[in-house]
């Protein structure tokens, strides 16, 4: 038996969806998130503050990403409607 297109279009569009919604609930979760420093090309080292006693190494930053308001809430709506949306998608007849 074989995997027919719309089944695998159903499958696609049902995991977009609720990816869109864990993104969008984890965005409603957290005020910021910083990603890792490796990731962009641009990423600084900012010193920590130095002691006589302590001295500690520079400490790479990464990018901050603030999500705005309208973020999480319009990520919940459209994964949301793409979920439901792959539960339309016909699927296979039956025999």
């Amino acid at each position: 038996m074989f995997l027919r297109p719309a089944s695998l279009y159903r499958a696609f569009f049902c995991a977009v969806g609720l990816v869109m919604i864990i993104v969008g609930l984890e965005c409603l979760m957290i005020e910021s998130a910083m990603f890792a420093p490796g990731i962009f090309e641009d990423a600084k080292f900012a010193p920590q503050q130095n002691t006589w006693m302590n001295s500690q190494p520079m400490v790479p930053q990464g990018k901050i990403f603030q999500p705005k308001d309208w973020f999480p809430w319009s990520l919940l709506a459209v994964g949301s409607i793409v979920a439901i949306y792959s539960q339309a998608v016909r699927g296979p007849k039956a025999i």
